[in-house]
């Protein structure tokens, strides 16, 4: 009776090769989808920007990324969510310069919130195409942006107000402030900064960036000091420029009191009984 042959061993089942893991050129197939992603982000910055969100169609934001049509459709769903990814984007870049600036400054109004307000401006008009997609390119688009948009002007707010509250328990006088009318207060310094210097980039009139600067630096100064609890108490000098009753020269002064005595004269004549008196006549 014969020897049964014995079965050759199966042979190893290959190693699965995830599509993730496939490599060419040194990427995986995620490094190179991540790096169409910035090539598509890139290319929709500029173009947003230079010729708007509207008239730019998706195939020239391909065409500029150096990407296949069919390959935009990997990192986006479409140019809407393509724009609410550049505008995040931007949003936070902002607000992480702001808080820098701000966290580097010294404790105090005036410092703070110049190094808040230099940052704003110098980020975004440095490179001017992120003002235009901040402010300018999403207004309108559609009510998504527009949840995003307000979501990104309520955390600008709510760092201006948290640094009036940080200062106040910092404040030698005490200064305190209503939180409820301070988040208002707060919401208009951002809606009112954010517009200048959008009417700043699109009149682009060769004017000094600082005097943009110098101009919304007061404007939080003193919108902090008027909204203070109590009135605007000033621990410091006023911001140059501000009329202060205190601040008066004595010139100004004195031509102060000699037209509230001349009104005060207009008044009795004007309610005296017998009338004002004509010119050259007596008592």
């Amino acid at each position: 009776m014969g020897t049964a042959p014995v079965p050759s061993p199966a042979p190893a089942p290959t190693p699965r090769v995830e599509r993730d893991e496939r490599t060419y050129r040194g990427m995986s197939s995620g490094q190179r989808r991540d790096e169409r992603t910035g090539r598509l982000l890139e290319a929709a910055l500029d173009l947003f920007a230079r010729q708007g969100y509207v008239a730019t169609t998706i195939t020239e934001i391909c065409r500029v990324a150096g990407v296949a049509p069919v390959q935009f459709y990997g990192s986006f769903s479409s140019r809407d969510a393509l724009l609410e990814r550049l505008y995040d984007d931007v949003a936070a870049a902002t607000l992480a310069a702001v808080v820098e600036a701000v966290a580097d400054a010294p404790a105090e109004l005036q410092a703070r919130s110049e190094a808040g307000v230099t940052a704003f401006c110098n980020f975004l008009l440095d490179d001017p195409r992120r003002a235009r997609i901040l402010s300018v390119e999403v207004v309108g688009v559609s009510a998504t942006i527009e949840v995003r948009r307000r979501k990104a002007l309520r955390a600008f707010a709510d760092l201006l107000l948290a640094q009036y509250l940080i200062l106040e328990a910092d404040a030698a006088d005490s200064r305190r402030y209503d939180r409820d009318r301070m988040s208002v207060v707060a919401m208009a310094l951002v809606g009112g900064v954010n517009e200048s210097v959008v009417d700043w980039l699109l009149r682009d009139d060769g004017r000094p960036r600082t005097v943009l600067i110098r101009a919304l630096t007061d404007l939080v100064v003193v919108s902090a000091r008027l909204h203070g609890r109590g009135g605007p108490r000033r621990t410091g000098p006023a911001p140059a420029g501000l009329p202060t009753p205190d601040r008066r020269t004595g010139e100004q002064a004195d031509g102060a009191g000699q037209a509230d005595d001349r009104a005060d004269r207009a008044r009795q004549v004007r309610e005296s009984p017998s009338g004002p008196r004509k010119p050259g006549t007596g008592p």
